[in-house]
């Protein structure tokens, strides 16, 4: 089961259940550190997208719990992606410039 599929039943069982309780879900946001950001993207992103996905969670019944921290994408010796900065038990959110072709194996790519 995926994190998305996972949040989406969870809510969902939520709302069935006419339960005023709302889902918690903690979130770690990681700007990566080596990616040089142009000011006008981050800027969009921090202004625009980031409150609109915060405001579309919420009305589902989600709320996130939101942390920040500092890491890095770095490549191991066979080229596969190391992140640094991610935290265990939450969804981590990279902010980077570039995704490394390896991070998933290809899976992104099977569509």
């Amino acid at each position: 089961m995926t994190r998305r599929d996972f949040l989406g039943t969870a809510a969902a069982a939520s709302i069935r259940s006419g339960a005023l309780s709302r889902l918690l879900v903690p979130l770690h946001r990681v700007m990566d550190a080596r990616a040089q950001y142009q000011p006008e993207p981050l800027h969009h992103f921090w202004s625009s997208i980031w409150p609109e996905a915060f405001r579309d969670f919420s009305g589902g019944g989600i709320d996130l719990q939101t942390s920040d921290g500092v890491g890095e994408i770095r490549n191991s010796p066979s080229d596969r992606p190391i992140f640094i900065g991610l935290r265990r038990g939450v969804i981590n959110l990279v902010l980077t410039r570039h995704v490394p072709p390896d991070w998933d194996n290809g899976r992104a790519l099977a569509a």
